[in-house]
């Protein structure tokens, strides 16, 4: 019995191929663009006025939080795990009342100074790579 040769007619594997590549290509430089994006959202939330202890504080509960020094704005990190990751958190060893200025107490509502901007700019991130996808996908042909 002959061994059967299999030829794919519509260029599937080709496609597939050149659009992991793309996606590959892409995927870091968006990832900087969004990481920048965000980054820079979560620096305006925690820099806000500054506050001197007596006076009285405008806005409790809101954005920009109101800073008695900059150790919550200094312990915001950023780790890269690969290529497709970047991880933004609070480092609880410089700012270790992070926890309950992000999640709120029971008699201070919370300011959400990371969850906020990722869930604001996550659309424009997507929409970017999407973008980027196409642009690519157009310049270097199907």
């Amino acid at each position: 019995m002959a061994q059967q040769q299999k030829t794919d007619t519509s260029n599937w594997t080709r496609k597939i191929a050149n659009l992991k590549a793309i996606e590959r290509d892409t995927l870091p430089k968006i990832l900087d663009w969004g990481h920048d994006q965000v980054r820079n959202k979560i620096d305006a939330y925690v820099s806000g006025p500054h506050y001197v202890p007596p006076a009285r504080i405008a806005g409790i509960g809101q954005k920009p939080i109101p800073r008695v020094s900059s150790m919550l704005s200094q312990s915001i990190k950023t780790l890269r795990i690969s290529p497709y990751l970047v991880k933004i958190f609070s480092d609880g060893r410089i700012a270790p009342y992070n926890v309950f200025v992000h999640d709120g107490t029971k008699k201070m509502r919370p300011r959400r100074f990371i969850k906020d901007p990722v869930d604001e700019r996550r659309p424009a991130i997507e929409n970017k790579w999407r973008y980027e996808i196409i642009k690519e996908t157009r310049k270097r042909g199907r």
